[in-house]
């Protein structure tokens, strides 16, 4: 094996590095810069917390309450509750019991 051939696979090695890091990244701002996802959308998503979704789940119970309607919220902490409920299962049987998708978040 000549030193040529070993530099061209460590350069090959080092590039699918930098693909692998650079297309996950690009790929999850398409959504963002094409304004695809909806504004109470924070799962997967850069910059939005747990305790964002939270504050704005407050503050439309508090808009509902200066309305004269009752509201009011949730909220679980899933994974801590139930370690090892799947998520996807827990939706899937939420929405088959009717609840409103809208409150499955």
């Amino acid at each position: 094996m000549t030193l040529r051939a070993s530099r061209s696979i460590t350069l090959l090695s080092c590039m699918v590095k930098v693909v692998a890091k650079v297309v996950p990244e690009l790929l999850a701002e398409e959504p963002e810069t094409r304004g695809l996802l909806s504004d109470v959308q924070f799962r997967s998503r850069k910059r939005c917390l747990a305790i964002s979704a939270a504050a704005i789940m407050v503050d439309r119970a508090h808009a509902d309450w200066r309305q004269g309607s009752l509201a009011g919220v949730l909220l679980i902490d899933l994974i801590t509750a139930f370690p090892s409920v799947r998520w996807w299962r827990l939706v899937h049987t939420m929405k088959n019991k009717g609840i409103d998708g809208d409150l499955i978040r």
